[in-house]
C-alpha cells in the first residue's frame, strides 16, 4: 500500500470518527449505537496504519490475499451490526406497544373516573 494512499485512509478515519462524535454531541444519535461503529473505525485505522497485521492474520486463516480477509471480516461485522440493531429494534418495538397499552388503560380509567363524577 502506498504512503499517499496509508494517509488519505487515516485521514479519511479521523472524519468519520469525528463526524459521528459530533452526531452524538448535537443529540441526533445515541452514543450506544455510535460506539460500534467507532471501534471499527479504531480498527480498520490499524490495519492501515500496520498493514502487516492483515498480511499476517490473512496467512494464518489461510486467505490468500489480505484485501480478501478485510472484505470477509467487514461482511461479518456489518452482519453483527445488523443483528445488533435488530434486537434494539425488537425491544423498542416491545416497549412501544407496553406503553401503547399503559396510556390506553390510564385513558379509559380516567374517562371512568369523569363519568362517575358528572353523575
Amino acid at each position: 500500500m502506498s504512503q499517499r494512499l496509508q494517509i488519505a485512509l487515516i485521514a479519511a478515519v479521523v472524519l468519520v470518527i469525528f463526524w459521528l462524535i459530533q452526531y452524538v454531541r448535537k443529540g441526533k444519535c445515541n452514543l450506544r449505537f455510535v460506539l460500534p461503529w467507532v471501534a471499527v473505525l479504531g480498527v480498520l485505522g490499524l490495519l492501515v496504519i500496520f498493514p502487516g497485521i492483515s498480511a499476517g492474520l490473512a496467512s494464518l486463516v489461510g486467505i490468500a490475499l489480505p484485501s480478501n480477509l478485510i472484505l470477509f471480516l467487514g461482511l461479518g461485522v456489518s452482519w453483527l451490526l445488523i443483528f445488533h440493531l435488530t434486537v434494539v429494534l425488537s425491544r423498542m418495538n416491545d416497549k412501544q406497544r407496553r406503553l401503547t397499552q399503559e396510556l390506553a388503560l390510564l385513558r379509559k380509567e380516567l374517562q371512568e373516573q369523569t363519568m362517575s363524577k358528572e353523575q
